[in-house]
């Protein structure tokens, strides 16, 4: 990594930590932002780029799990409280906004993974999302949940009505999914490798339009998380995988876990994590 886009990546940590603390606070004194479900939507993104940070400029796979696992605690909970209170806004708890279930599979707790899954919203929410990226995350939680034995999945139907949605414009997303669905090694190889080349050149052209400051890029341009997400869902279903890929460096590829951390220990960044 350069020494310009470390001190970018550095002040990044920092001002995530920051906006965190802030997000923690006002969920601990039950602020507006903690009453509609913001704060903790806000908490599980920062904790998911610290734990990028913490990847990437100390690579440090230990803290990278503990603070992507503390984002997945936390959507958790916030699907939780949306099913015992009112209150939170359907936007906080959007699949294509949330990423849900990513965090937990990237960090490998498939129990959280399958809880996070059986938990998702089951229709996009209009004005917030496009229902096309909505599906991408729904199918996603759909091949966790076949992986783990479900009976319920209807995999067949999300599949057609997401090529209905995308009409003539399908892409790699959906040839992975397809592939993933009918167990079709060879095809998932090839779709993947299609959609990391398409992500490679997203991210290229990104840095020359907007540049490489902003958060977005710094915090998900150089570790490709649904990447990850994807490939935990290959290996669930007894696909084999390269080691490593371009923007998916074996480092953060995580073993299957158990808990890493209790379960409300979000409350402290700090709680449980290696020094």
């Amino acid at each position: 990594m350069s020494l310009a886009r470390s001190t970018w990546m550095e002040a990044l940590r920092d001002n995530s930590a920051f906006c965190l603390r802030e997000a923690l606070g006002a969920i601990e004194h039950q602020a507006p932002s903690e009453v509609t479900g913001h704060a903790y939507f806000d908490a599980a993104w920062r904790y998911r780029r610290m734990a990028v940070c913490e990847l990437l400029l100390e690579g440090r796979q230990d803290r990278f799990a503990g603070f992507l696992y503390k984002s997945a605690l936390l959507q958790q909970h916030l699907q939780h409280l949306a099913s015992t209170r009112q209150g939170i806004q359907v936007a906080h708890l959007s699949c294509s906004l949330s990423e849900v279930p990513v965090n937990a599979l990237v960090v490998g707790c498939l129990e959280h993974a399958e809880a996070t899954a059986r938990g998702m919203l089951d229709r996009h929410v209009p004005d917030v999302e496009y229902e096309d990226d909505f599906l991408l995350f729904r199918i996603m939680g759909a091949l966790l949940l076949k992986a783990r034995g479900a009976q319920d999945v209807d995999l067949p139907r999300l599949l057609k009505r997401w090529s209905t949605v995308l009409q003539s414009e399908e892409g790699p997303y959906l040839d992975v999914c397809r592939a993933l669905s009918s167990q079709d090694e060879p095809g998932f190889s090839q779709a993947f490798e299609s959609l990391v080349e398409g992500r490679v050149r997203q991210c290229e052209r990104v840095r020359r339009e907007r540049g490489a400051e902003g958060e977005p890029y710094l915090s998900e341009a150089f570790v490709f998380m649904k990447g990850l997400a994807l490939l935990r869902l290959a290996e669930l279903l007894g696909m084999r995988t390269l080691a490593e890929y371009p923007l998916i460096p074996r480092f953060a590829r995580l073993p299957v876990a158990g808990p890493l951390l209790p379960s409300m220990s979000w409350r402290i960044p700090e709680q449980g994590m290696p020094a």
